[in-house]
């Protein structure tokens, strides 16, 4: 039974996740967001999984230094040493090094454009697939399994309108469309 719990709240917090992008405002996004770090951060404790809970800490602390900064590269710098010391701290073998290394490169994208961000998910997403494989979490294999599949499926049917061009589109979620 509590093996089921503890995959149910891998789950749960995926739910939060995806309800966050539906939210109206800045505000419901950070909270809903909230939740689901902290449901993140719950799943992997119980199974175990330290460089996984250090690791959603760090991005719940990276949400909030995109959200409010102007300078997303310097947030990204900003982050750098700190997830240096998570996988020096919490390392277990080489498979604990994959969710720092899906973080490092999620928040460099997140300093790019959207294309770039679709493109850099599917080396984040397939590195948290093996972290989820190493820790036994199945609920987040599943759902992260999903979202790689999605963001693939997006590039494969964007392919056909020259997605590998040099991206010119306005930076992910711009500071000002945020507040809206």
């Amino acid at each position: 039974m509590k093996e089921v719990i503890i995959q149910l709240l891998g789950i749960l917090a995926w739910i939060f996740l995806l309800n966050s992008y539906r939210a109206k405002n800045i505000k419901k996004i950070i909270v809903i967001q909230l939740i689901s770090s902290s449901l993140y951060i719950a799943h992997y404790y119980f199974l175990g999984a330290y460089s996984g809970v250090f690791t959603c800490s760090v991005s719940l602390l990276t949400g909030f230094l995109f959200y409010f900064s102007k300078n997303r590269k310097f947030s990204y710098l900003f982050i750098i040493p700190i997830l240096s010391a998570g996988a020096y701290f919490f390392y277990n073998g080489p498979l604990s090094l994959a969710p720092v290394l899906a973080n490092l490169i999620d928040s460099y994208a997140l300093t790019k454009y959207k294309k770039t961000v679709l493109k850099f998910s599917l080396v984040s997403y397939s590195l948290w697939i093996i972290y989820d494989i190493f820790v036994k979490s199945y609920s987040c294999i599943l759902t992260d399994s999903l979202v790689l599949l999605s963001n693939l499926t997006i590039i494969i049917s964007n392919n056909k309108t020259n997605l590998l061009r040099v991206d010119k589109e306005r930076p992910l979620m711009a500071r000002e469309e945020l507040f809206k």
